[in-house]
């Protein structure tokens, strides 16, 4: 074994693993997680919100036209 593999392999013996962390530090890094999570969960939520405001206008828009159209048709003959 080499020497910087020696000193690596002391180096990390001392560094703390995520279970030698404390409770806390864990509960922080789940807690970050949960919202970025709560943040994306949001974002599609809005996405989906959009996507259905955007569906209606068209069909808003098409029984708009045929009544129209129809309407013309009626009047006009």
């Amino acid at each position: 074994m080499n020497l910087f593999n020696l000193l690596l392999n002391h180096v990390n013996a001392w560094l703390p693993r995520p279970a030698d962390q404390p409770r806390s530090a864990r509960q922080s890094d789940s807690t970050t997680n949960r919202i970025k999570s709560a943040g994306s969960v949001t974002i599609e939520n809005v996405i989906w919100a959009i996507a259905v405001i955007v569906i209606a206008g068209i069909v808003i828009a098409a029984i708009t036209a045929y009544v129209n159209n129809q309407a013309d048709a009626l009047l006009g003959s």
